[in-house]
C-alpha cells in the first residue's frame, strides 16, 4: 500500500505470495495508513525473511497498527502488544480452505489451544469499533457477521467462525 487508509477487519489472508516483502500486507511509504482488527494474517511467503505476513519497504514506511489480531506467530492484544506466552502456529491452527458454508470458500480454525479462537473482539467490540473508531462510521451489521454470514457470537478472530 503506498497511501491511504486501509482497516483490515475480521479477515483471513493466508498462502499469499510477496514478490520482495509483503506476502500477505505490504506497506510502502509513511502515507500509508493500515488498522488491523480480529484478523489473522499468516503462512504467508516473501522473500525478505520476516516480511512473509506484513512487510514494510523501508524503515520510514508507516507502521501497521494491530489490535486483537495475528500476525505470523505473534498474537496482539486489544492495546496492540504481543501477547506473552500466546503463539499461532498457521500449520496446525488452520483448518482446510473449502465450503464451511455461505458462498465462497472459507478457511476454519482448528485446535483448542488456538489463540485465534478466543482472543478476538466479541460482537459488541466490533460493532463499536463500526461506530465509534472507522471513519466513516459503518453499519455493525457489516462486522458482527462473519464472511459465511454466521453471527460473531464468540471471541473468534478472521473471516470463518465455524
Amino acid at each position: 500500500m503506498n497511501s491511504g487508509d486501509l482497516d483490515v477487519i475480521s479477515c483471513t489472508i493466508h498462502k499469499n505470495d510477496g514478490k520482495s516483502t509483503g506476502g500477505g500486507v505490504q506497506i510502502r511509504t509513511a502515507d500509508a495508513k493500515v488498522r488491523i482488527y480480529n484478523s489473522v494474517i499468516a503462512g504467508n511467503i516473501a522473500t525478505t525473511a520476516g516480511m512473509e505476513d506484513i512487510g514494510y519497504d523501508n524503515e520510514s514506511a508507516a507502521r501497521a497498527v494491530i489490535r486483537n489480531s495475528v500476525v505470523g506467530a505473534a498474537v496482539y492484544d486489544a492495546g496492540g502488544s504481543i501477547a506473552e506466552g500466546a503463539q499461532f502456529d498457521a500449520a496446525t491452527m488452520f483448518g482446510s480452505f473449502g465450503d464451511n458454508g455461505g458462498h465462497t470458500s472459507t478457511i476454519a480454525l482448528t485446535g483448542s489451544d488456538n489463540p485465534a479462537v478466543t482472543g478476538g473482539m466479541s460482537a459488541s467490540e466490533l460493532s463499536a469499533l463500526a461506530k465509534d473508531t472507522l471513519v466513516p462510521a459503518t453499519d455493525a451489521g457489516l462486522v458482527t457477521k462473519d464472511q459465511t454470514g454466521a453471527d460473531r457470537s464468540g471471541r473468534q478472530m478472521g473471516a470463518c467462525v465455524r
